[in-house]
C-alpha cells in the first residue's frame, strides 16, 4: 500500500509559514525570559547561541551544501534554536550547543528536504545527540549552587511531594533546563496559541491525560509526573509540531497517547531520567501510518511506503527499549566461590582466608586471627537495585569497596564503580560516611547526587549495624 504525502504543514489557514513560526516563537518567550531570571545572563548567551547557529547552519546548508532556495526568513530555524535551548541545562557550554545545531538542522532538517519534509522534530535530534555525546554536561549542575532534589529526581525516588512542591513547579521555582521549568509561563503560551488556532488541542490533551491515567494505575503522583521535566514543553509546543505530528485529529489523538505511554514507560522502568524527548522522535515515525488511514483523494506529492515505516517504527523502538534497558554492569555471581573469594580479597587484602558464621564473614590472617570483616549490602540506586561488597578492618574502618552489580545511567550514575569515586571510603569510619554536601567527606559523582547518596547511606548504615552486632 502507497500514500502520497506533500510538504508539510497542511494547514488550511490565512497565516503564512513564517507567520505560524513567529507566533509560537512570541508564545515561547515569556518561560524563556523567566529562565534568564532564574538562572542568570548566561542562559540568555546559551539561547541566542543556539538560535544563531540554527540560522547559520541552514543559511550554510542551503546555500553551500544542498544548494537550494535560501529561506531562512521563514523562521523555522529561529523556533528550532529556540526550542533546542529550552531543552538545555543553564550550564552548557556554547560550543557543545553549535554540535547540536549541526545535527538539528544539517542531518535532521535539511538533508531531507528542508521545511515539511524532515521525518523528526529537529530540536529533539539535537538534544538528543547533545545528550549522547555529553550526557554529564547535559544533565546539568545548579547555578546557586543548592542542593535540591531535581522534579525527575523525585519522581526515580519515589519521594513524597507537599503541596508547596507543586506549587513551585508549576511557578518555575526548581532546577531544569532552561525553557521548560514555568509551567504556568508555558501553558499561557499554548493557550495564545489556541486562541490564535495555530495549534491543536487534542494532542497534547491526549498526550497529558495519558499520562496521568498511567501514574493512577501505577501507583505513581500524577501531579509530580506532568509537572516533571519537559514534558509540558513537549506535550504543548514539540509534539505538535506541523511536520512531524498527524494532520488529522484521530491521528493527533493516537499521537499523543503513545507519547503519554512512552513517556510514563521510559520513565519508570528505564535508568533514564526522562522520556519525553524519546517517546516524540519514536512517534514521530508513526506518523505517516497515522495520517496515511485518513487519507482519500487529496492530490499530494512525495511517495511514502507505508510498510516500510511501520517496520522501522518497530525496530527502532526495540532498539531503543533494549538499549536503554540493558543493566549498564551485569555484574559478579557471588554465587560462584571463586568469585567470592576474589572480591574478598580485593576489598580485604590482609586477608587470606573468609569464613561465614551467624550472618557475618570474617576475614582472617594466616594465623587465623581475625583480620577484619566483610560486609554485603544491597540498596535502591537511582534506576534499581545495586550490589556492592565492603570490607572493614578490626577497627571498622572501610579497606575496600567494589560494585558488584548496578544498573546506573551510563556515563552518570555508573560512574559510582570508578576508583576515582571510591578510593574516597578507604579509611574512614562509618560516621564520616556522609556527602560533603551533607556534611561529611565523600565527593558525590557529578551530576549524580542520588545515586553517590544512596551508596553512601547503604555503606554507613551498614558498617554501624555490623559494629553493634560484633561488639
Amino acid at each position: 500500500m502507497r500514500f502520497i504525502i506533500s510538504s508539510s504543514p497542511h494547514i488550511k489557514s490565512e497565516e503564512t509559514t513564517s507567520k505560524i513560526m513567529f507566533s509560537v516563537f512570541f508564545a515561547l518567550i515569556p518561560a524563556g525570559i523567566w529562565g534568564v531570571y532564574k538562572f542568570g545572563i548566561y542562559s540568555l548567551f546559551i539561547i541566542l547561541a543556539s538560535v544563531l547557529s540554527c540560522v547559520l547552519f541552514e543559511y550554510i546548508s542551503q546555500k553551500y551544501i544542498f544548494k537550494t532556495k535560501i529561506n531562512i526568513s521563514d523562521g523555522s530555524a529561529v523556533l528550532t534554536g529556540l526550542l533546542m535551548a529550552y531543552c538545555l541545562p543553564p550550564s552548557i557550554k556554547l560550543w557543545q550547543i553549535c554540535i547540536g545545531s549541526f545535527f538539528a538542522i544539517i542531518l535532521s532538517k535539511e538533508s531531507f528536504g528542508g521545511i515539511g519534509f524532515n521525518i523528526f522534530n529537529p530540536a529533539l535530534i539535537g538534544r538528543t545527540m547533545l545528550w549522547i555525546l555529553f550526557p554529564s554536561d547535559m544533565l546539568g549542575v545548579q547555578i546557586d549552587g543548592i542542593t535540591q532534589a531535581t522534579p525527575l529526581g523525585l519522581l526515580k525516588g519515589n519521594t513524597a511531594v507537599q503541596v508547596s512542591t507543586y506549587l513551585n513547579l508549576f511557578i518555575g521555582n526548581v532546577p531544569g533546563s532552561i525553557g521548560e521549568i514555568s509551567k504556568l509561563l508555558l501553558i499561557l503560551g499554548a493557550l495564545y496559541l489556541f486562541w490564535r488556532k495555530i495549534i491543536s488541542w487534542h494532542l497534547p490533551i491526549a498526550y497529558i491525560l495519558t499520562v496521568f491515567i498511567l501514574s493512577v494505575i501505577f501507583g505513581q503522583d500524577p501531579v509530580l509526573q506532568i509537572l516533571s521535566g519537559g514534558l509540558i514543553l513537549g506535550a504543548f509546543f514539540m509534539a505538535n509540531d506541523y511536520t512531524t505530528s498527524p494532520v488529522f485529529t484521530k491521528g493527533k489523538i493516537v499521537f499523543g497517547f503513545g507519547c503519554g505511554l512512552l513517556t510514563f514507560l521510559i520513565r519508570k522502568f528505564s535508568s533514564f531520567p526522562e522520556g519525553v524527548c524519546y517517546a516524540i522522535l519514536i512517534m514521530n515515525l508513526s506518523v505517516p501510518v497515522l495520517d496515511g488511514f485518513n487519507f482519500k483523494n487529496e492530490v499530494l506529492h512525495t511517495k511514502i511506503n507505508i510498510r516500510k515505516y511501520v517496520y522501522i517504527f518497530f525496530i527502532l523502538t526495540g532498539i531503543y527499549l533494549i538499549a536503554f534497558n540493558f543493566p549498564a554492569c551485569r555484574g559478579i555471581n557471588l554465587k560462584k566461590s571463586s568469585d567470592k573469594s576474589g572480591i574478598f580479597k580485593e576489598v580485604l587484602p590482609v586477608a587470606s582466608d573468609f569464613r561465614e558464621q551467624n550472618d557475618c564473614i570474617k576475614g582472617l590472617d594466616e594465623n587465623k586471627k581475625i583480620a577484619g570483616y566483610i560486609l554485603k549490602i544491597q540498596f535502591d540506586g537511582y534506576s534499581g537495585k545495586v550490589n556492592a561488597v565492603v570490607g572493614v578492618d578490626k577497627e571498622f574502618k572501610i579497606t575496600g569497596l567494589k560494585i558488584v552489580e548496578q544498573n546506573e545511567t551510563p556515563g552518570l550514575g555508573s560512574k559510582m564503580t570508578e576508583k576515582d569515586f571510591l578510593n574516597q571510603f578507604l579509611g574512614k569510619s562509618h560516621e564520616k560516611i556522609l556527602l560533603t554536601s551533607d556534611g561529611g567527606e565523600i565527593d558525590a559523582v557529578t551530576s549524580a547526587t542520588v545515586s553517590s547518596r544512596a551508596i553512601t547511606d547503604a555503606v554507613r548504615e551498614g558498617i554501624n549495624d555490623l559494629k553493634k552486632k560484633i561488639e
